[in-house]
């Protein structure tokens, strides 16, 4: 399954385990399936359990604004329903399912999209986009100034010990050759990826002596 390239391994490993998960339970219902429609149906429930386990990962990232997270979201929708379809699109006897995707271009049919968003799935695919549309402006704002604070708080901490740095040294030490990921990092903007979240806040806790053991080292490097 192809991802955005800025999704972390983490997250895609959650949204490949519950991939899995589902895709147990659909091989297990289709054997309890009677008719050909109750197969389809399930085949519906696999992909969207999928997608909505990414849309909630993406959610939890906060890499797009709600406009690119729907077109992101429909993208990935699109490429799981063709993956699923050519992997598990049989019936009981072996037969292929009805299509499910255009043979053309790859686009979901229209028929099948209305189905899609008919479901339980789709309104709870909704509730995400809506709670990243209303996310709190005023929360974004405490989280900066509280990311400046410990940003500030470590430049202090290490030149009281005996060293001045500044936050060019930070965003070196965590293995970045420019500002861009540390001042997405620093203001909290949405784009900030959970690695460089991670990184950056690894280093912050880092104690003096090892942190500037760790810029020399880089330096030395270079």
């Amino acid at each position: 399954m192809r991802y955005p390239s800025e999704f972390p391994p983490e997250f895609r490993n959650r949204v490949e385990a519950e991939k899995i998960r589902a895709g147990r339970d659909f091989d297990s219902e289709k054997q309890a399936s009677r008719w050909t429609s109750d197969v389809e149906a399930n085949l519906r429930h696999y992909i969207l359990r999928t997608f909505l386990a990414f849309a909630n990962e993406a959610r939890d990232l906060r890499l797009w604004p709600v406009d690119e997270m729907d077109s992101n979201c429909r993208e990935f929708l699109r490429l799981l329903t063709i993956d699923a379809y050519f992997e598990k699109g049989y019936d009981k006897a072996g037969g292929r399912l009805t299509d499910m995707t255009s043979n053309w271009n790859g686009a979901i049919l229209s028929e099948v999209e209305r189905e899609f968003m008919n479901t339980s799935e789709w309104r709870q695919y909704q509730d995400v986009l809506l709670e990243v549309a209303e996310a709190s402006p005023k929360a974004n704002s405490v989280a900066t100034a509280n990311q400046r604070a410990v940003i500030n708080t470590f430049i202090t901490k290490v030149t009281e010990s005996g060293r001045r740095i500044t936050r060019k040294n930070i965003w070196t030490v965590a293995g970045y050759k420019d500002a861009t990921e540390f001042q997405r990092f620093q203001r909290g903007d949405a784009r900030t990826t959970s690695s460089a979240a991670t990184t950056f806040s690894r280093v912050l806790k880092m104690k003096p002596k090892a942190f500037i053991e760790s810029l020399e080292k880089k330096r030395e490097h270079k």
